[in-house]
């Protein structure tokens, strides 16, 4: 008897953690991922560039900023909620306008990108990444 029991009480806790697996999955899945590729240059005088196939900031003295705006679409059927990350050594010192939205199907949205490089950066190259992740709403 102890044993069908403890059987049942098994098997009980096996569905509940299946069954909180499966909404936890569901709700949080990533739908799709893009990437780009970011630049800025530190020098002692400004320039543009306008380059579409990454976001290159163009130059900056230290302690200037650049911006560049990034469109986002949501391609899917379903509203999705957006995260924006950074990485490399870009990473700290540029910023989305706006980060964590939901976008509705078909929707698109305009997100600036910040970009401000320290007093004390030194001339040089500075690169990274912005990855925006697409998830279920």
């Amino acid at each position: 008897m102890k044993f069908l029991k403890a059987l049942v009480f098994f098997i009980s806790i096996c569905v509940i953690a299946s069954a909180f697996t499966v909404l936890f999955y569901y709700n949080f899945v990533v739908f799709d991922v893009k990437e780009y590729d970011m630049v800025l240059i530190v020098s002692d005088h400004i320039g543009f560039d306008v380059t579409t196939e990454k976001l290159h900031f163009g130059m900056v003295t230290p302690g200037g900023s650049s911006t560049r705006d990034l469109i986002i679409a949501n391609e899917f059927s379903r509203p999705l909620i957006v995260q924006i990350k950074t990485s490399g050594k870009l990473a700290s010192w540029v910023a989305p306008s706006v980060n964590n939205f939901i976008l509705q199907p078909n929707e698109t949205k305009n997100v600036t990108m910040v970009a401000v490089a320290p007093e004390d950066a030194k001339y040089g190259n500075y690169t990274g990444k912005v990855k925006v992740v697409f998830r279920r709403f």
